[in-house]
This record gives C-alpha cells, sequence and structure tokens, in this order.
C-alpha cells in the first residue's frame, strides 16, 4: 500500500504512468473533492493531489 501527497493531479499523465507501471489502483478513486485549493484567481484549478493506492488482490 502506498499513501500520500503526489502533487499530481489525478488525471495527469504522470499518475497513470505510475499506476500502470506499478500495478497499483487508487483506492480513493471514486472521490472527487479536491484537495488542493490554491488561492483564489490563480491559474491552476482545485485538484485532488492525496492519494491511497493498493495492489488488486490476487
Amino acid at each position: 500500500m502506498v499513501t500520500g501527497d503526489f502533487n499530481v493531479p489525478r488525471d495527469s499523465a504522470a499518475f497513470e504512468r505510475f499506476t500502470v507501471t506499478t500495478g497499483l489502483r487508487d483506492l480513493l478513486a471514486g472521490d472527487r473533492e479536491p484537495t488542493y485549493r490554491p488561492p483564489s484567481g490563480g491559474r491552476i484549478p482545485p485538484h485532488w493531489t492525496r492519494y491511497c493506492c493498493a495492489h488488486r488482490p490476487a
């Protein structure tokens, strides 16, 4: 199991490569509440950066 703040949005290519390469799945994939909220007026939209990933059961 891997948990933490990965500092990348859930829909990023980096996170996709991570899950494909490691075989981990995002256990919180259904939760769409943003955990990163930049100051208002910023160029980056709110997005999810905290994850809990685990291998699929055999």
